[in-house]
């Protein structure tokens, strides 16, 4: 099995790197259950540039907290013999500062060998893998996936129904049990 984990949103926490953004300029972030899109298109329209830069100033991704529960998540499923690759898009689909940062978390609180592995395309759906565990709703691209799309739970994609969800306060038995 392998299991092909995106960064943003699933091991890093992408919100809250926008939300701390925000507060460092006195903008007050949506509350979570405010939070019913996948590109912030809930906030006011002259706040999607703010967030636009604050996305693309250097640091940024380099400087994202873990997800609660995601790092031990991420080593449980090593321990019991699965492959995980990171599988995350860069912005633009080909930022080189963007990959070097998220390179630079990966090893920071995964290791090199996970930087060696991981992937960083502009269409997901070209990676093979057994599942892509993925907060984006709906994972599209040029080809049929060879893996099967789990949703990782969050406030502004439960608006999408379709994909089984989890999240890793679930535990990985509900992880494994939905590879299957």
């Amino acid at each position: 099995m392998v299991f092909l984990i995106d960064m943003d949103g699933v091991l890093a926490d992408f919100v809250g790197g926008v939300d701390e953004g925000l507060k460092k300029i006195g903008i007050t972030p949506l509350p979570p259950e405010q939070m019913t899109g996948y590109h912030f298109e809930v906030y006011p329209e002259g706040v999607l540039p703010i967030i636009n830069q604050i996305y693309s100033t250097p640091g940024f991704f380099d400087g994202l907290k873990p997800l609660p529960g995601a790092l031990q998540g991420f080593r449980a499923l090593i321990e019991r013999g699965i492959i995980v690759r990171i599988c995350s898009t860069p912005l633009n689909g080909s930022d080189a500062r963007c990959i070097m940062e998220k390179s630079s978390w990966i090893e920071r609180h995964l290791g090199s060998d996970f930087v060696r592995s991981a992937y960083f395309p502009k269409d997901k759906t070209h990676i093979t893998g057994t599942i892509l565990l993925d907060d984006k709703p709906e994972v599209t691209g040029e080809q049929k996936p060879s893996w099967k799309h789990i949703v990782y739970d969050q406030p502004y994609n439960r608006h999408v129904n379709g994909s089984p969800r989890f999240t890793w306060s679930d535990g990985i038995d509900k992880l494994m049990a939905l590879a299957n």
